[in-house]
């Protein structure tokens, strides 16, 4: 059984660019897929922040003029509850809105906790440092 949706294809055949292109327009050309893929150069990405310029407990400002990807996994123990979190603020450098938490309670282990938040344009960040808790990575992505 066939369709036909601007291209003239059979379930099963395959697809060349123009056939593509007929069928998805010009937002999903291939032309236009490729030169978006392009720009992905454009967008950067640290190398393990752990150590050296980020650590718990410290706020800081997205300064790139882009969006900022956060990535953070910390380790502890009796972490209780919450034992993870993460605060982002537009207005001041007292990040205290929560965008995201990881609870953990067990106290005979040692438990890893993973965050992943979106930093808008000059806002300030933080992830608060816990009495057990040891920082294992953190990454940070500007989007382009």
């Amino acid at each position: 059984m066939g369709f036909n949706a601007g291209a003239s294809l059979a379930v099963g055949e395959m697809a060349d660019e123009t056939d593509w292109n007929n069928y998805y327009g010009a937002d999903g050309s291939l032309t236009y897929l490729k030169a978006e893929a392009d720009k992905l150069h454009l967008c950067s990405v640290t190398a393990d922040l752990a150590g050296g310029t980020r650590v718990l407990g410290t706020v800081y400002q997205n300064t790139s003029g882009k969006f900022r990807i956060v990535s953070v996994s910390a380790e502890g123990i009796d972490l209780g509850s919450p034992a993870l979190s993460a605060y982002v603020e537009l207005a001041d450098a007292s990040p205290d809105v929560l965008v995201q938490q990881v609870d953990c309670d067990d106290s005979t282990v040692s438990e890893f906790g993973q965050l992943c938040f979106v930093v808008p344009p000059n806002a300030y960040y933080t992830v608060p440092s816990g009495a057990t808790l040891s920082l294992i990575y953190w990454y940070e992505w500007d989007l382009c």
